[in-house]
């Protein structure tokens, strides 16, 4: 995580398969936003499914009280896969499909001979306003970075 905002950092959810990060970002007005990065596993064989899957289930819902929660990262799923719809029901929304974006692709930049999809999400809580999406390019990366524009 990256910020130009004091962060602090806090408890990522537990057992997934990579090491997720989590902090608590303190805006300017003191208020704070719950970010978590995220990266499940990559559902690249079957027997990658389950962990995959439960990867994505550790991502708590979003909370009616408190900070508002912001999910961001390399979720290995479309908006089309079940799995995230999930945890878009739990009181999310696509930052970039809130603002007509929701399609453009982030992966793979180069190199894979593969249709592009759109794996990298901001995913709002509710209670967040988005103002803007970009996706943008990064050199070294096999990945675009989408940066939003939230107000929380």
């Amino acid at each position: 995580l990256y910020s130009r905002l004091a962060l602090t950092e806090a408890a990522a959810p537990a057992g997934t398969t990579f090491a997720w990060i989590r902090a608590l970002v303190r805006l300017p007005d003191g208020a704070r936003v719950d970010v978590h990065s995220v990266h499940p596993v990559a559902p690249l064989r079957r027997e990658l499914m389950g962990r995959w899957r439960r990867d994505l289930r550790r991502l708590p819902a979003a909370p009616r009280r408190g900070p508002p929660r912001v999910l961001a990262g390399d979720f290995n799923a479309t908006l089309d896969h079940a799995e995230l719809r999930r945890v878009l029901g739990q009181g999310y929304r696509d930052a970039a499909e809130v603002v007509g974006a929701g399609l453009r692709p982030t992966w793979p930049v180069r190199g894979r001979r593969l249709p592009p999809v759109t794996i990298d999400h901001v995913l709002a809580d509710a209670r967040c306003t988005v103002g803007a999406v970009r996706v943008l390019r990064l050199t070294g990366s096999d990945h675009r970075p989408v940066l939003a524009r939230l107000a929380c």
